[in-house]
């Protein structure tokens, strides 16, 4: 039993400077961790999650998360990738560690990827995917690739974190 507090959590890059907004509480007792609480912010960013997980047994979890942002304010975690855009998710998970379930939404407005030492560059990227339990249902996908235009859409379905069917 116990609790471990973080009183600054910060992520800076060169495009944003990313922190919480109040302290992130973890808990465990009984068998189970929490987290209590997770606010971050930064320019045009914003970041809240919370939920648990049983360290015992098949380990049944539940998670609740939502962002709202730039993707260049995730520049540092996903170097080299250059992006900019607006990314919006949310997320509910539940099932076992083994096997999540995860519902919810991701939203992708005027992307742009490139990769700095690639000759591959994908502007004006826009994407609505649901998550629907074991399947990702791509409803819209679209943009240009190297100045030619892309469509797409359909479904994924998983099973063990394995892709066992597409559409």
């Amino acid at each position: 039993q116990g609790t471990l507090e973080f009183s600054e959590f910060r992520l800076q890059a060169a495009k944003s400077d990313f922190r919480q907004t109040a302290p992130t509480r973890i808990s465990i007792a009984r068998g189970v961790a929490r987290l209590e609480s997770l606010n971050a912010n930064g320019p045009n960013a914003s970041l809240t999650a919370s939920g648990s997980i049983d360290l015992k047994g098949e380990q049944p979890l539940q998670l609740d998360a939502a962002a709202d942002m730039r993707l260049a304010a995730l520049a540092g975690v996903v170097g080299p990738l250059e992006s900019d855009g607006q990314i919006q998710l949310e997320a509910h998970v539940g099932g076992s560690l083994i096997e999540p379930r995860i519902t919810g939404f991701v939203t992708l407005q005027q992307a742009a990827l490139a990769l700095p030492d690639s000759q591959l560059q994908a502007t004006e990227v826009n994407l609505k995917a649901t998550l629907a339990g074991d399947e990702i249902k791509i409803g819209e996908f679209s943009g240009l690739l190297n100045g030619g235009s892309f469509t797409g859409g359909g479904d994924l379905k998983f099973t063990r974190g394995n892709v066992v069917g597409s559409n």
